[in-house]
């Protein structure tokens, strides 16, 4: 009985050590091909922003997302600051064609972060009056929930 214990346990532990490998942190993705979201991102992790040569490092702690681009020297471009909820519908989608961070969160809103003169970021709210509603990205605002669809009525 110990030795055919021993015989599964060594078929076992290969495959659940494999399985864990992605939860390891060390895979990067490209954040414009994030898994089938068409650059929609909807979970941790690490994303290559190829337009930046950089990363957009995505982790959740205490039930809250925290994201932020950070370039291969380590010189930090975006660090979130405000502070959505991982408990309510959330996702991020960098715009390769407008060098922007776009940020859903059921809880605090829509948001876009445009780079400035300095190679940072700045947060920008969205309201149903922005400027901005026009240059939401379609992935993006497809991904958004009936009711904000409904906010952010654009031109056509």
């Amino acid at each position: 009985m110990i030795a055919n214990s021993r015989h599964h346990a060594a078929r076992v532990w290969p495959a659940a050590l494999f399985a864990l490998l992605p939860l390891a942190g060390g895979c990067t993705n490209n954040v414009a091909t994030s898994a089938a979201n068409g650059g929609v991102v909807r979970e941790a992790g690490t994303y290559h922003v190829d337009s930046l040569s950089a990363d957009l490092a995505i982790e959740i702690r205490d039930h809250i997302v925290h994201y932020r681009i950070v370039t291969r020297d380590g010189r930090v471009l975006l660090q979130s600051t405000d502070r959505p909820s991982s408990r309510h519908r959330w996702f991020i989608l960098w715009d390769n064609t407008g060098g922007r961070l776009w940020v859903y969160s059921g809880d605090i809103g829509t948001s876009v972060w445009l780079p400035n003169d300095e190679g940072q970021f700045e947060r920008v709210s969205l309201t149903g009056k922005s400027e901005l509603i026009n240059d939401i990205p379609d992935r993006f605002f497809e991904a958004m929930p009936e009711s904000a669809q409904k906010i952010f009525r654009r031109d056509q």
